[in-house]
């Protein structure tokens, strides 16, 4: 889905980007490096459960410490999913000399997502998904590519272009790839996903209970 399709404004409070720059991303399909075969950058996709300003508690189940997000790609969009699955398996070759059997693998199929009480999730149907960490801050860009030094305005639903990093690893009889992010260019504001702080449930109480 293009920028062009997007869902108006949500009125949040975001920088005053100007969008015009960006109306372009509906045509930008995955960009991969010959020189790095390992990463892809995405096109426009939706961010879930972004953590970029700050890193996960050191107490966290998961990803203690560092910075996380999820990406949510439509199946329809079979190029960035073949890059994507390229990306993987390049990185899986470079650390085990193939792609090895039951080898744990990046890319989700969000139509086998379920909730806690065993529910599908309405928002992962129809995508691929995938959950990227970073030890370090990742770069937060513009439409403009201008550096973006406060990250906090970005949340969950919004839409961006993410450069994804994959790299294998064998940690405690563990075999995989894993998905890193390096940079995020912050394209607009989108109807949160994956649960938000919104006030809309509230009325304005005219004196107090």
């Amino acid at each position: 889905m293009g920028i062009l399709n997007q869902p108006e404004s949500t009125g949040r409070s975001t920088p005053a980007f100007e969008t015009e720059a960006a109306t372009n991303a509906k045509a930008l399909g995955p960009v991969v490096s010959p020189q790095h075969p390992t990463q892809v950058t995405t096109p426009v996709c939706r961010l879930v459960y972004p953590n970029l300003a700050s890193p996960r508690p050191d107490d966290a189940e998961i990803h203690a410490g560092k910075y996380t997000m999820m990406v949510l790609i439509p199946k329809e969009d079979q190029a960035t999913y073949d890059a994507l699955q390229a990306a993987a398996n390049q990185a899986a070759v470079d650390k085990f000399k193939r792609v090895l059997p039951n080898l744990r693998m990046p890319v989700k199929d969000g139509d086998e997502k379920y909730d806690k009480e065993g529910n599908p999730v309405d928002w992962y149907a129809g995508h691929w998904y995938l959950n990227l960490s970073s030890a370090n801050q990742p770069r937060i860009i513009d439409p403009f590519k201008n550096k973006v030094d406060e990250a906090s305005f970005i949340k969950g639903g919004d839409w961006c272009r993410v450069r994804i990093a994959f790299k294998g690893y064998d940690s405690a009889g563990n075999k995989g790839v894993g998905s890193y992010v390096n940079v995020v260019q912050f394209i607009r504001e989108g109807d949160a996903l994956g649960g938000s702080d919104t006030l809309d449930d509230f009325a304005v109480m005219e004196e107090a209970i």
